[in-house]
């Protein structure tokens, strides 16, 4: 659309693809629309290695295209958090009730977990077209006193906060914003292992990636016992020892706040590039960065 829209214009263009779409992993007319406007970009940019990876024609892109992951501000994360909110659960699960988040999965897993473990609990903060059919679902697998569905909600992060293990059930994501919330707030991840999530979570350091459900709920339950015997599941030391650098890129300079020991990328803002090299000086950029 943007390369018909800028015909006999001179002006650039910079794609930002923010999902895997499967339509695009294989030879289809989306791949191959995409890939014949793609010759008016000037940059394309994935929010993940995955994404760029399941393109179909992403050796014909490689020149331009360039890896930048979401990212968030741990800061305002955590004051968001501590908003009042009086419920705790075990396992929240953030995002939209429609495909591709595959929430009837999550319903399996937790009718799984309730096998292990009678009382474990389940917030479902998000709405959708698929949520008549989950509810549903937790009425056939007698999930009434399990599972709460909390609807939308402008801040879910003080859910988060309450709640002791984060679950992701996508058959695709980019780099979830939601999940990295989650790893801002501490908590682990249990998610099935896809594009985004596997540059993500590293199993048994801050999380876990599974695809088989009744193992997924197996994680869960093991990973809530291990939180009631009052031991801390590993998951690095957080997001307190931050660093700032530089990141050169298209005559701009931005400034970015990196978690030394886990390499989250947290923020970054775009400044005047000279404002910046006299005030603040050039600084190293991470290896995995360049």
């Amino acid at each position: 659309v943007a390369s018909v829209a800028s015909l006999g214009l001179k002006c650039r263009i910079i794609s930002h693809i923010h999902n895997s779409d499967f339509l695009s992993r294989k030879l289809s007319y989306k791949s191959i629309a995409y890939y014949l406007g793609s010759y008016k970009y000037k940059k394309v940019i994935w929010v993940s290695q995955s994404c760029f990876d399941g393109y179909f024609f992403n050796k014909q892109l490689k020149k331009k295209s360039c890896i930048m992951y979401n990212t968030i501000n741990a800061c305002e994360v955590h004051n968001k958090a501590e908003e009042l909110f009086e419920s705790d659960y075990d396992v929240v699960y953030v995002g939209r009730l429609a495909d591709p988040k595959n929430p009837q999965r999550l319903i399996r897993i937790i009718k799984h977990a309730k096998d292990f473990k009678s009382d474990i609990s389940l917030a479902i903060v998000g709405a959708g077209v698929l949520e008549e059919e989950v509810k549903r679902m937790v009425i056939t697998h007698s999930l009434q006193n399990n599972v709460s569905f909390l609807g939308f909600m402008n801040n879910p992060l003080k859910v988060v906060k309450h709640s002791k293990i984060f679950v992701m059930t996508s058959d695709r994501e980019g780099t979830p914003m939601a999940a990295l919330e989650a790893m801002a707030l501490n908590k682990p991840i249990i998610s099935t292992p896809t594009d985004g999530l596997c540059d993500l979570v590293e199993n048994g350091e801050n999380g876990f990636l599974v695809s088989n459900e009744q193992e997924f709920a197996k994680k869960i339950v093991d990973s809530l016992a291990i939180e009631d015997d009052d031991k801390v599941l590993e998951i690095g030391p957080g997001l307190g020892s931050l660093t700032n650098f530089l990141l050169h890129y298209d005559n701009q300079i931005t400034v970015v706040d990196i978690d030394t020991d886990s390499g989250l990328l947290l923020h970054f803002e775009c400044d005047d590039v000279f404002e910046i090299l006299n005030s603040v000086g050039k600084m190293p950029i991470p290896p995995y960065m360049k």
